[in-house]
């Protein structure tokens, strides 16, 4: 008897998991939705993944073991060539779904036909399927995202990147034949590259529960979504690509309901007052900083021939070719720098709103520093909120001697976040540090912040404990990171360093230079040696 069509497509691309490729697939023959077909590509694994996926018979499931590895992103579009559903479910071959995920997803779609795709709220697992609850590096709650019109979408991920969880994904089929597959070039990002455009075009839709583990692998089986050194600078690389295609394919009408409330000037609305806010935009991103600063500099320069562009810029801005002269000095020389006004004249502070467990909107603001190492904050509260999150300056390692906030000139409680604390002073040996207000804040309200901050020498640190900081990078799965984290502490004897670490001068090399093109401290995972380093600065054990 001829099977009917499914309403859904379950895909699971598989690829050396030998260990989880069971789960995942338990978990889709347990929803309690049944309206599905399985189909499962193994990528030529070079593990016993095709043997455990042999193991599962149910007559849903269909198979294809490829003789030759195709790729992340080919298997995907194999995949959904392949399928039946009009709708198109995804899992990866290390995930898990929880109960009802399926079901809950169906009804929205079939109930809310201008939606093109429903996801999910998801949860981070290790390999063991435990619930990962504290972890230096990565945001736990990024993938618990609040509902959003495709234009305030649009202005969310350039302002904080990728925030929705993959193989929670439920999408029409028909999607993919009006917009294309997922783009081959992209290894860390493809999905991320994929929802720009998904709502440049279309609607989407978050159901506000946890129905998918997302699973974190380190070491052999380290998965892409990993903080090696490779990983982060090609997720870099791929973002600037990413928001520089978004800003050349959406037309101005766009441009303007997506980021309206971030323009300087709020009423721009003729060609040329729109080219300059896309260059302002693209200056002063906080995610990826100075790295999309290189794309606003070749904006300008493309734009800034045109006499009426640059004519706007003048009458309308304020703002000169002496200025993009001076706004545009991107430093080459490392992180041997001192304090002095002009070194941060062209730096953002940006200010998070909260009012629960997620950030929903930011503002961004130029700080006021003096000779004396003074920042001065100044913005006003453009929404109610419960918390502010400060991230005053990045790219620099900071001692914070003081730290007072004010809230419509009554002094408040400010908290910093991510400090070691010595002797009364704040410690951030990392280069984005941050502090948070907590309160009942209310539009309209002023907020001044004061920061009186010393530059951390970088080559102190590393004198104090440098046999220390050896042993720790020998110790870690990521030598190369912690290579590059050592590197912002001092210039070092690169010939001596790689031979102690085992790393040969040319790739050692290879990896600072790259580094070197990037201002980023997220780049790589920090050195877990803070307390040691200060306690001896301290002369304490």
């Amino acid at each position: 008897m001829k099977m009917s069509v499914p309403k859904v497509s379950v895909i699971i691309p598989s690829y050396n998991h030998r260990d989880y490729i069971g789960k995942a697939i338990k978990s889709v023959l347990m929803q309690d939705y049944n309206d599905f077909e399985v189909i499962i590509a193994d990528d030529c694994s070079a593990d016993d993944s095709v043997e455990v996926i042999k193991q599962y018979t149910d007559e849903r499931i269909k198979t294809f073991f490829l003789s030759e590895n195709i790729g992340a992103t080919q298997i995907l579009k194999f995949l959904i060539n392949n399928s039946a559903g009009e709708y198109i479910a995804l899992i990866n071959s290390d995930d898990e779904w929880c109960e009802g995920k399926l079901s809950k997803q169906v009804e929205f779609l079939e109930n809310n036909s201008d939606y093109a795709a429903c996801f999910t709220w998801a949860s981070f697992i290790d390999g063991e399927g435990n619930p990962i609850v504290d972890d230096d590096i990565l945001n736990l709650d990024v993938f618990c995202e609040h509902n959003r019109s495709r234009f305030e979408w649009l202005n969310r991920f350039y302002y904080y990147g990728n925030c929705i969880c993959h193989p929670s994904m439920l999408i029409r089929k028909s999607v993919y034949e009006e917009i294309g597959y997922y783009n081959d070039a992209y290894r860390q990002l493809p999905d991320f590259e994929y929802w720009v455009r998904l709502c440049s075009k279309y609607s989407i839709h978050i159901l506000p529960e946890v129905l998918v583990k997302h699973r974190r692998l380190y070491g052999a089986n380290e998965n892409t979504s990993i903080s090696s050194t490779q990983n982060s600078l090609r997720l870099y690389s791929e973002t600037v690509n990413i928001y520089k295609n978004m800003f050349a394919q959406l037309d101005d009408s766009d441009i303007i309901n997506i980021f309206k409330n971030n323009f300087i000037n709020k009423d721009a609305s003729t060609a040329e007052e729109i080219i300059c806010e896309k260059y302002f935009l693209l200056a002063n991103n906080p995610a990826i900083g100075s790295l999309l600063k290189n794309q606003a500099i070749q904006f300008f320069m493309d734009n800034y021939k045109d006499e009426n562009v640059a004519r706007c810029f003048r009458e309308k801005y304020n703002y000169t070719v002496k200025d993009f002269f001076t706004d545009n000095v991107i430093s080459i020389e490392g992180f041997e720098h001192v304090f002095k006004k002009n070194d941060f004249s062209f730096c953002s502070t940006v200010f998070y709103y909260y009012q629960g467990f997620a950030a929903e909107n930011s503002t961004v603001v130029r700080p006021s520093i003096d000779q004396g190492g003074t920042f001065k904050l100044n913005f006003t509260v453009l929404k109610d909120c419960k918390m502010l999150r400060i991230d005053p300056i990045e790219n620099y390692m900071m001692v914070v001697k003081s730290a007072k906030a004010f809230v419509d000139k009554r002094e408040t409680e400010i908290q910093p976040v991510n400090c070691e604390q010595f002797d009364s002073k704040q410690y951030f040996l990392n280069t984005d540090p941050q502090y948070i207000m907590t309160g009942e804040f209310k539009k309209g309200s002023r907020i001044e912040v004061l920061l009186e901050v010393d530059f951390i020498a970088d080559s102190e640190f590393y004198e104090l404990n440098r046999e220390g900081l050896i042993k720790e990078i020998s110790d870690t799965s990521y030598p190369q990171a912690s290579l590059i984290d050592l590197y912002k502490f001092k210039n070092m004897e690169i010939e001596r360093l790689s031979h102690e670490l085992d790393i040969s001068r040319r790739e050692t090399e290879k990896v600072i230079a790259d580094f070197k093109n990037s201002v980023s401290w997220r780049i790589t995972k920090p050195i877990r040696t803070v307390k040691n380093i200060l306690s001896k600065k301290a002369g304490r054990e």
